[in-house]
């Protein structure tokens, strides 16, 4: 075995090992705080006393569920996810980025400016939906350790948090044309079959 295969053997069982990992953590980052779950009458008594602004429908009902009353553990656990995400993400766009220069003198120019084209999309694809998890994130970890309450806020995170997904998928038909012009010819399809359907 040369010693090129060997090097890219080790590179690819590091690159699969690391998102193994990821995905590992992903799937049980949060798993830590649903250990100290509190029974339902002490987290309605605390949060009755803490968060006396807080209206008493919101934990009189019977959908009411308390994660936890420590805040340090989630916000640990968020903040070691952040810290996380955006070094990779720096590095591996400015590595990239420093790929598609280093090889601006042996590609024509058509191929560098379609290459930067294409990582600006890539960019835009992945900052887009991560801020719309940092920024409620960021809220999220300043009211628990300030014990901070707005209702209004909480509900606007949590309406980031939910559309992330949307506005993943929306962003990438809006940057990638291939995407795009699929998606509009599925549409047209789909329309011209049931115009059929009907007659």
């Amino acid at each position: 075995m040369s010693r090129t295969t060997a090097d890219s053997r080790r590179q690819n069982l590091r690159r699969y090992s690391i998102t193994v990992l990821q995905f590992i953590w992903a799937f049980t980052f949060i798993s830590p705080a649903y250990l100290d779950i509190p029974e339902p009458k002490l987290a309605i008594e605390t949060i009755s006393k803490d968060l006396f602004c807080v209206d008493s429908r919101s934990y009189s009902s019977p959908y009411f569920f308390c994660l936890t009353l420590n805040g340090k553990i989630p916000v640990l656990l968020i903040l070691i996810t952040i810290l996380m995400v955006i070094p990779q993400g720096l590095f591996y766009i400015i590595g990239s980025f420093r790929c598609i220069y280093r090889n601006k003198t042996s590609s024509s120019r058509a191929t560098y400016q379609f290459g930067l084209k294409f990582m600006f999309a890539l960019c835009l694809q992945a900052v887009i939906p991560i801020l719309f998890i940092v920024i409620p994130a960021c809220y999220i970890i300043f009211s628990l350790f300030t014990r901070y309450f707005n209702q209004g806020f909480t509900n606007l995170a949590l309406i980031f948090f939910a559309t992330h997904g949307a506005i993943s998928s929306i962003v990438t038909l809006m940057v990638h044309k291939p995407y795009r012009d699929y998606t509009i010819k599925a549409i047209n399809c789909f329309k011209v079959i049931k115009i059929t359907e009907r007659r």
